[in-house]
């Protein structure tokens, strides 16, 4: 009786140590969000400490000099970051040893010191830095916009998505932005390569120049579609500059294929660039947005 006493009181020790760990890998962490449009606000602790980031997933994750200066980080390097509109800038990077969102945490991340655009000003909302993807890599991150919560996760299966439902995509740059195939007709050439950037809130699909000329040229989108231009005063400024176009258009595509999700109707404007197109952060207002970073799938679920 004594023996299984004893049994009885190392399993009831051990429990606790081994389902800690697992609660922990399966648990799905809930972040309230601040909106401000298409703006998404993010509070993200630093020792103690809660600021407001920007949820940028075109950028790599970067604070403000104050929060390098007042928390001490230790510096590794710097390096020639360049924004959406070919802007360069010398950035420093420093280590971060952990940063917390809610009950997640990420250790050791390497974050960009940059100053951050303080777009909200007029609200009397001050941006402390940028939370990017590569704060996710090992996560399930879902936004929902509507509830204004991020809901993160280390595996997917508490989320109950379908694959089959889902969209595979790879990542761009040391900042982790998912980027995904566009498709505008069953032609093969009737495609573009986008990356999904929730820094770009005016905008759902900002479409590249010379994509936009191919596709004119195609007849996927006609001259009637057209809807609007845009000139110099409609420019927007990126991290470290500002956008150096002098004529853009506004125009609507019929449709819009991402795997399985189809966009109907889809105003696009475009700019000049040699880089990639962009899916924007209005995207969220019609449904939740999932990334799986592990297995590189997407799910979109409409509201």
């Amino acid at each position: 009786m004594k023996t299984k006493r004893n049994r009885l009181l190392i399993t009831l020790l051990i429990l606790p140590v081994v389902c800690y760990p697992l609660y922990q890998r399966w648990r799905v962490v809930e972040v309230p969000i601040e909106l401000y449009g298409a703006t998404i606000i993010v509070p993200t602790t630093i020792n103690g400490v809660t600021y407001r980031f920007l949820l940028d997933t075109g950028a790599p994750t970067s604070v403000s000099a104050e929060i390098f200066n007042k928390h001490a980080l230790e510096p590794i390097d710097s390096v020639e970051g360049v924004d959406l509109y070919g802007n360069k800038q010398w950035v420093r990077r420093a280590l971060l040893p952990q940063l917390k969102l809610n009950g997640f945490t990420v250790k050791q991340l390497p974050v960009g010191v940059v100053k951050p655009r303080q777009d909200l000003r007029s609200l009397h909302v001050v941006i402390d830095g940028y939370l990017g993807c590569d704060a996710f890599k090992q996560a399930v991150v879902s936004i929902d916009t509507k509830h204004k919560r991020l809901r993160l996760a280390r595996f997917l299966f508490p989320f109950s998505r379908h694959r089959e439902k889902s969209i595979s995509f790879e990542t761009y740059g040391v900042q982790y932005t998912p980027l995904f195939r566009t498709d505008f007709s069953s032609e093969s050439s009737c495609r573009d390569t986008v990356i999904f950037d929730t820094g770009c809130t005016s905008y759902l699909y900002k479409m590249k120049r010379a994509t936009f000329n191919w596709l004119m040229t195609k007849g996927v989108i006609k001259k009637e579609q057209v809807l609007d231009t845009l000139g110099v005063h409609d420019n927007s400024t990126g991290m470290f500059g500002p956008q150096r176009d002098s004529l853009n258009f506004v125009a609507k595509a019929d449709s819009v294929m991402m795997g399985k999700l189809t966009l109907y109707g889809l105003p696009v404007v475009t700019y000049t660039s040699d880089r990639l197109s962009i899916i924007g952060a209005p995207l969220l207002i019609y449904g939740v947005g999932t990334f799986d970073f592990k297995k590189k799938r997407f799910y979109f679920n409409p509201y």
